[in-house]
């Protein structure tokens, strides 16, 4: 991915390269040490793979990894800011 392109929204860092396919792929990376709960690694995993869902006709032919890349905090809204790193597309 070092070759690709990145942004960064909140705890969340979006990596993105083309892929040549006709479809998009999506790697997550959401490690103990930034959530220590299941349930918060899983929820973030859940509504980043939901806004992926929604625009994944604007992601075609790209290779995604997303990581959480500070410590996971409750009271901020995970889906929003999925949304702003992800909607503007690539």
């Amino acid at each position: 991915m070092k070759s690709g392109r990145s942004r960064a929204v909140g705890p969340l860092r979006l990596q993105f390269r083309p892929n040549g396919l006709d479809h998009v792929r999506l790697a997550q990376i959401v490690p103990k040490r930034m959530a220590r709960r299941a349930v918060d690694r899983n929820r973030v995993r859940r509504l980043v793979r939901e806004q992926f869902r929604l625009e994944q006709a604007r992601w075609v032919g790209f290779d995604c990894v997303l990581r959480l890349r500070s410590p996971f905090d409750r009271a901020l809204d995970h889906g929003d800011v999925a949304r702003q790193l992800i909607a503007p597309g690539p």
